[in-house]
């Protein structure tokens, strides 16, 4: 990385534009290892300077904060976004000048390294798994990303011959020109709806994850995704394509037949795994993870064997269908990760006994009619709803008309964990998957979630 940045910095004033968790990487790496080149920062935030202050020390760097950040631009030459800005569609660099990313850079640097994972949802399952299975193999590797790690801060520790297992979000791909030497694509649902101008352009950013692929590189992929065969179509490129699916045979991969894995090769079939019921991860959703992080591990280099033994080691993510534990006869489970409804739907069907379902939060404006139609259907009793999201939701659900469920409204989570103790049958679960975004009330899914779980132990806010 060194070597790629020396001739990128020289003559070239510098902007990160965008000082989060990726930003500030990035910063604390050009601060090491360049610790002459000046660095600017652009950010929204009219007080980053006080809350980053540990960072921004002495003389510091030269700031552009507050709403017209992005007038800074024109001053720079070199300008390092990190994922979660967008920039004017109009936008067009000076020629000379250069906008790159973290993520960018890294698989300039790396790209024979990386094992990428995207889709909707699944992605953080996924990346951990394969980094689980490699590990069981003896396999040296690095789980960066999306997952909440920055690439930039596990370079100093990577190897020529580690593998980086990279967990790449819409955001992250849209800045790249080039793809992961294997990429994995889970799924697509509409989903950054707030972020994007289209459902088309947010599918086009996560397909860049084929289309910036060098020839012959190799591509993993749902082949139950509607319209796949087109979109790979479109990009006519020359890769290795292996493929997962619930139930269609395919020529290179997996599928499900019942509760077994069959593994395709150029046509010849064999039972990879016996039975996925005797496997930590539970859910029709977590096979097609299952399936996906095996055919990468496999190319990567492990043994079926070490892989089967990863496949019955790996316990699964907080805050995602984690047991909290038993409180008052109730089980307690937390799917905070949860903010799209295909994520909820997968989830109930993973856990039958879900008698009460917690949802909502902040409104992205998402289409719940799905959602609506399952859970009508299904065996859940009790829905407490949050925020506008989940105040929209009983909106459908009373317009679906189904009296034999019991629906709650309530501002907040407190509430509906004390609505969920009262209402709750003993022996039955209590779900907090909410469909929706946090931040109305929450910086990220992980404190949602963190607090879900102090609610439901008793705990007092720290």
């Amino acid at each position: 990385m060194i070597d790629l940045l020396t001739p990128l910095l020289k003559e070239r004033k510098t902007l990160l534009l965008g000082f989060g968790r990726e930003g500030q990487s990035t910063f604390r790496f050009l601060k090491k290892h360049f610790p002459e080149h000046p660095v600017s920062i652009a950010d929204r935030d009219p007080d980053l300077q006080a809350k980053a202050a540990d960072l921004l020390t002495g003389q510091g760097p030269t700031l552009h904060l507050g709403e017209n950040y992005l007038d800074s631009l024109k001053h720079y030459q070199l300008i390092i976004k990190s994922p979660g800005v967008g920039l004017p569609e109009d936008l067009q660099p000076a020629p000379g000048n250069l906008i790159t990313s973290q993520t960018q850079l890294v698989l300039q640097a790396y790209h024979r390294q990386i094992i990428g994972v995207t889709g909707t949802k699944g992605k953080s399952t996924t990346s951990s798994l394969i980094y689980h299975l490699l590990n069981t193999a003896g396999i040296p590797a690095a789980l960066v990303g999306n997952i909440g790690r920055p690439p930039f801060d596990y370079l100093d520790n990577v190897s020529p011959t580690d593998r980086i297992v990279f967990e790449m979000s819409s955001h992250q791909l849209e800045d790249t020109m080039l793809a992961p030497r294997i990429s994995v694509l889970l799924n697509l649902f509409p989903e950054h709806l707030d972020r994007y101008p289209s459902l088309e352009a947010y599918y086009s950013a996560k397909m860049r994850i084929l289309s910036g692929q060098l020839d012959d590189d190799i591509f993993i992929f749902n082949e139950d995704i509607p319209g796949i065969a087109g979109r790979i179509k479109e990009v006519n490129a020359k890769r290795a394509y292996y493929s997962f699916s619930s139930g269609l045979k395919v020529k290179n991969g997996c599928y499900i037949s019942g509760s077994r894995i069959i593994l395709c090769q150029e046509g010849r079939e064999s039972v990879y795994v016996e039975s996925t019921d005797h496997y930590p991860l539970k859910g029709d959703h977590n096979r097609m993870n299952m399936m996906a992080a095996l055919l990468a591990a496999r190319l990567a280099g492990a043994s079926d064997d070490h892989i089967r033994q990863g496949l019955a080691t790996f316990q699964g993510l907080e805050h995602r269908l984690e047991y909290v534990g038993e409180y008052r006869g109730i089980h307690f489970y937390n799917d905070s990760i949860a903010t799209i409804p295909e994520a909820t739907i997968a989830a109930v069907k993973a856990l039958p006994a879900t008698d009460t379902l917690i949802l909502g939060g902040y409104d992205r404006m998402l289409d719940y009619s799905g959602l609506i139609d399952f859970l009508v259907q299904s065996g859940v009793i009790n829905f407490i709803f949050i925020g506008q999201a989940g105040g929209r939701m009983l909106e459908g659900f009373k317009a679906a008309g189904k009296p034999d469920k019991n629906l709650f409204w309530t501002d907040n989570l407190t509430i509906a964990c004390e609505k969920a103790l009262e209402v709750t049958r003993k022996g039955k679960i209590c779900l907090l998957s909410p469909a929706a975004a946090s931040y109305d009330q929450f910086k990220n899914f992980e404190e949602r979630g963190n607090v879900f779980k102090k609610l439901v132990k008793g705990e007092q806010f720290s």
